[in-house]
């Protein structure tokens, strides 16, 4: 699976303009719930014939850059470094790989529950009240009260239904997005198809979930999985439905628990 989503700077050229954090009315910042993991950024219609990119950059860290697409709304980005300082830009792309920077603005997080970041909806992990995700997840575990047991439930569901899209994978593009109504209805989809549906099924529930990307020893590309919190045991406990998809839709047993020793983590969301 190729890498989603981050261009690094080798691949951007940033063209740094003056009036950074200008007040623009088309141009709206919401941080009221940094502290829980998450800032929002919304941009009106007036920019939607442009290219636009999101950067979010933690204090000495790279920054990550995310592609905009959802003019006149606001679009969610997870914050997932704790506390500290982060820059929250937005460029504008110029020709070929240039942007310029339309606004950048600084938010400090003094404290932050370590768990909130990885149970609110974000632009890779998408989920609303009511909406299919979180109406099939309430479904498949009605009546378990054990959360860990309703892990269970939607795990087993997710290998069983969905198989794995090869002909997607081949094509994906960079700055893809999961679409979890898309993966439901079909019912396939690729690794990150896979894991953005488990974390936002997860995180309706009220259960920390997160996105990881990065590399396994079961496969030799870029590949997602989820770590979900289990607070009986007070640790995060390594899940991979793209895998135990394809072990269970081929007859073989699944433990649906596996060694982290054998993941390398990249990205976190």
């Amino acid at each position: 699976m190729r890498k989603f989503l981050v261009a690094s700077l080798l691949s951007i050229s940033l063209i740094c303009t003056s009036g950074l954090g200008f007040a623009d009315a088309a141009i709206v910042y919401d941080f009221d719930e940094a502290e829980t993991g998450v800032v929002r950024v919304k941009l009106d219609d007036r920019y939607q014939e442009d290219t636009i990119k999101i950067m979010v950059a933690y204090e000495g860290e790279s920054p990550e850059f995310y592609d905009y697409d959802r003019f006149a709304e606001f679009e969610a980005y997870g914050i997932t470094a704790g506390e500290g300082t982060y820059q929250i830009g937005i460029y504008q792309n110029t020709t070929g790989n240039s942007y310029r920077s339309l606004a950048m603005k600084t938010v400090v997080v003094d404290e932050v529950d370590p768990f909130a970041p990885y149970l609110t909806s974000v632009q890779n992990i998408r989920w609303e009240a009511e909406d299919a995700t979180t109406e099939l997840a309430l479904l498949l575990t009605e009546g378990i009260e054990n959360d860990w047991g309703k892990v269970q439930a939607i795990h087993q569901y997710i290998i069983e239904n969905i198989t794995y899209d090869y002909e997607k994978a081949k094509i994906v593009r960079t700055g893809y997005l999961p679409d979890n109504g898309a993966t439901l209805e079909n019912g396939n989809g690729i690794c990150y198809d896979y894991s953005s549906l488990m974390a936002s099924m997860l995180r309706s529930l009220a259960i920390p979930t997160k996105l990881v990307m990065g590399y396994s020893n079961t496969k030799s590309v870029y590949h997602a999985w989820n770590e979900v919190y289990d607070a009986a045991r007070e640790e995060w406990i390594l899940i991979d439905s793209t895998y135990d998809a394809s072990l269970y839709q081929h007859g073989f047993q699944v433990e649906m628990e596996r060694d982290s020793a054998e993941y390398r983590i990249e990205k976190v969301y």
